[in-house]
């Protein structure tokens, strides 16, 4: 029997009582961002990847990128409509994230601009559905633009204690 639990949104819950205080500050791009922040860029990223991708609950979302704000967006945003996020080596070959990609079965890919080559060549292989590249060092991107593209915005999606959230090669 599924055990049900509350989902909780650490962003969420920060940005209802300390709004204010800094989530994180991304060392590659400078950029410091507070819970605030924080919470309505996952928000607008999770609706994002919900109304323009398709992605549902128990869907994959890989990544493609080195440590970054991004990175953390991407894997919050996952956890917020249920989405399975999965964080890809960088430093793989392209043999190789075609193996994972294939195993894993994303909807969807999220990648940084030095990975596109790589990216587009993994999905010719694997056939996943949609790409999304973003730029580590806070340059204007696909990702950034869809984050201004809204209004998008997901509530935290009901889980259960069995649900997937992860899947790390």
């Amino acid at each position: 029997m599924p055990m049900h639990f509350e989902t909780f949104d650490w962003i969420a819950h920060h940005a209802a009582r300390r709004p204010e205080k800094t989530a994180l500050v991304d060392l590659a791009s400078g950029r410091s961002i507070d819970y605030a922040g924080m919470d309505g860029r996952v928000g607008r990223l999770a609706g994002f990847m919900r109304d323009r991708f398709g992605i549902a609950p128990g869907d994959r979302v890989a990544l493609l990128a080195e440590n970054s704000s991004d990175y953390l967006e991407v894997q919050f945003a996952c956890f917020r409509i249920g989405a399975v996020f999965v964080p890809l080596n960088w430093r793989l070959t392209v043999p190789e994230l075609n193996y994972i990609v294939g195993d894993a079965a994303p909807k969807a890919m999220i990648h940084d601009r030095g990975f596109a080559e790589t990216a587009a060549a993994v999905q010719a292989v694997t056939g996943f559905r949609h790409r999304l590249e973003t730029a580590a060092d806070g340059s204007p991107s696909e990702y950034e633009a869809a984050m201004e593209e809204g209004p998008y915005e997901a509530e935290m999606v009901p889980q259960q204690m069995s649900d997937l959230s992860t899947i790390m090669y």
